[in-house]
């Protein structure tokens, strides 16, 4: 007798504890809620400054598409949900929401069993600097497990700084297209020869002699600045007057003095340097010779250094561990140095062939 009640009691008590087991997973499963993807999110938005966003969302529409989505949340319990919304940044800046943050405030959602509500996610702030910034978006409710999906914020710069750049690159060209032109490159020739013979000038001992041939050079350079000035018929007048010089110095057997100074051929008008850039008016054969053949060299290998650093310091992959390849790594951008100048030799030619 006393077995069998045993029997009955642990029979109740396994009984008992089944049914708590079975009323805790039906309460469990009474609350919960799903989304429609868990991938991450991508918001697309652009630091605006100075353009308001204006120019910068007619060369990528995505800006203004794309700064919105929407997370479809399904209450597939049954239970009445109140989600709650929280986005927890991962890298860059704190870009909280609301107030100064990069993304609008964030809406309670309130969904009945079986109901489907979207949660808006939306990009407010334009003064972002550019770059990936990532987060985590986390949705919880009471007596529920929290979903966590990714977010991703691409930020891009203004348009105006990348058309500035290309304007830039076009001035730039636009110049060199001047300055590398084969017959002006023939008359800084002859003007740089103009200048070796204004040296061996001053060593000239007879003043009169001197002052005639001083002269002479004084016209020859006036005429080699001209605007159509003919290379080829210069070129023979000065080297008569090479010749003329020559004599004079042995005749004097005197040793070489100092160069002379650069002219300096300048004008102030606007209108002048429109019709430059314009390609109407050759550029003054002088400032071609002493300002922007000089200047374009060190530009052009300016921006060949900064590529170069930019690739291999700047960059991703190996970048992200610049130095710890020892001298490899500093080898790469001492080659990339010294490619600089065959490529600047490259374009020149290039040029040249063109024309």
């Amino acid at each position: 007798m006393r077995t069998f009640m045993t029997f009955h009691f642990s029979l109740l008590t396994a009984m008992m504890v089944l049914c708590c087991i079975n009323h805790t997973m039906a309460q469990d499963k009474s609350a919960s809620f799903i989304v429609s993807s868990a991938k991450a999110v991508r918001l697309l938005g652009a630091n605006c400054f100075p353009d308001g966003c204006f120019l910068s969302e007619a060369f990528a529409p995505k800006i203004e598409t794309d700064k919105q989505a929407a997370v479809t949340v399904t209450n597939n319990g049954t239970q009445d949900l109140s989600i709650t919304p929280t986005f927890v940044p991962t890298n860059g800046p704190a870009i909280g929401v609301g107030g100064s943050g990069v993304l609008a405030p964030f809406d309670t959602l309130q969904l009945k069993p079986g109901e489907t509500g979207s949660l808006k996610l939306s990009i407010t702030a334009d003064g972002l600097s550019a770059g990936t910034y990532s987060g985590e978006l986390m949705l919880t409710a009471p007596n529920t497990a929290r979903i966590i999906l990714p977010l991703e914020i691409h930020v891009r710069t203004s348009v105006v700084w990348a058309i500035l750049a290309a304007l830039c690159g076009i001035i730039l060209g636009r110049l060199s297209q001047l300055v590398y032109d084969p017959k002006v490159v023939a008359r800084v020739r002859l003007y740089d020869w103009l200048f070796e013979l204004e040296e061996g000038l001053e060593t000239v001992a007879d003043q009169n002699v001197k002052a005639s041939l001083r002269n002479k050079l004084s016209a020859l350079r006036q005429q080699l600045a001209a605007r159509n000035a003919d290379a080829d018929t210069l070129a023979s007048q000065i080297a008569a007057l090479a010749t003329e010089i020559q004599q004079a110095l042995q005749a004097t057997a005197a040793a070489a003095g100092a160069a002379a100074s650069v002219p300096n051929i300048r004008t102030n008008r606007p209108e002048i340097a429109l019709r430059w850039l314009a390609g109407v008016t050759p550029l003054p054969i002088d400032t071609v010779y002493a300002r922007l053949m000089p200047a374009l060299v060190l530009i052009t290998l300016a921006a060949l250094t900064i590529v170069f650093v930019l690739q291999q310091y700047g960059g991703s992959g190996t970048a992200e561990t610049f130095g710890a390849g020892g001298l490899a790594d500093y080898a790469s951008l001492f080659l990339a140095g010294v490619a600089s100048e065959a490529i600047t030799n490259g374009l020149r030619a290039v040029k040249f062939t063109a024309s």
